[in-house]
């Protein structure tokens, strides 16, 4: 046993003296650096899903902001219209004089009579002074076209004249037999039902008291005396 356990603490002092020859002692051991990693792709990711969804916003905006100032300049230009042609209402340009018609001619001046030239003969300045002094004759009036002999002229129209009204006759119940499925009623000595005509008028409804008949454009309900 003793040869055993001596082999063995030899073999044991082989094994250590080789793993000491393999670590060198006096050696300085230091940590490692550790690498320093950058942003995470989620990080890059979720900012520029908020970068796009600002310039987005920034575009709605702007938009609508053009929209509203489109408005207000329409009206704005619409306003100084208005005050424009107000203000030529209230000063207006003024009016070019009018000038004669073209018609009217120039009189010429009168020349001065010669030395020696004595007045024209009293007859003919006393034909000019009556042509002068007469009236202009009026024209003459037309007169209306008279009818031609022989037709009657038409007399006018009576506007008070008018279809003489229809006399309505007049219905009396003499008599009647009512019964719920077929009431008979004498109307004028004539005996009638529900929807028969007696002169113009037509029977509506029989009941036990009275009869209702309808016609020229009215309703009466006629009794028993």
């Amino acid at each position: 046993m003793s040869l055993i356990n001596d082999a063995l603490q030899r073999v044991q002092a082989v094994q250590r003296a080789r793993e000491n020859s393999d670590h060198p002692t006096g050696v300085d051991w230091q940590p490692a650096p550790v690498p320093r990693s950058g942003p995470a792709p989620w990080i890059l990711l979720a900012s520029g899903m908020c970068l796009g969804a600002g310039l987005i916003l920034v575009g709605f905006w702007w938009r609508e902001h053009a929209r509203e100032q489109t408005p207000a300049a329409a009206a704005t230009a619409g306003a100084a219209a208005v005050i424009h042609g107000l203000a030529l209402q209230s000063n207006p340009a003024p009016a070019l004089p009018q000038t004669e018609a073209s018609g009217v001619g120039v009189v010429p001046a009168r020349a001065d009579k010669p030395v020696g030239l004595a007045n024209p003969p009293g007859p003919v300045a006393a034909a000019s002074s009556d042509r002068s002094a007469a009236p202009e004759a009026p024209s003459p009036t037309p007169t209306p076209a008279s009818p031609p002999t022989g037709q009657p002229e038409p007399s006018p129209a009576d506007p008070l004249t008018g279809p003489v009204p229809l006399a309505v006759p007049d219905l009396k119940l003499q008599g009647l037999i009512y019964h719920p499925e077929r009431p008979v009623a004498v109307l004028n000595h004539r005996s009638v039902g529900p929807g028969e005509t007696v002169q113009g008028w037509t029977v509506v409804r029989i009941e036990p008291r009275c009869v209702i008949v309808t016609g020229y454009g009215r309703t009466n309900v006629l009794e028993l005396p």
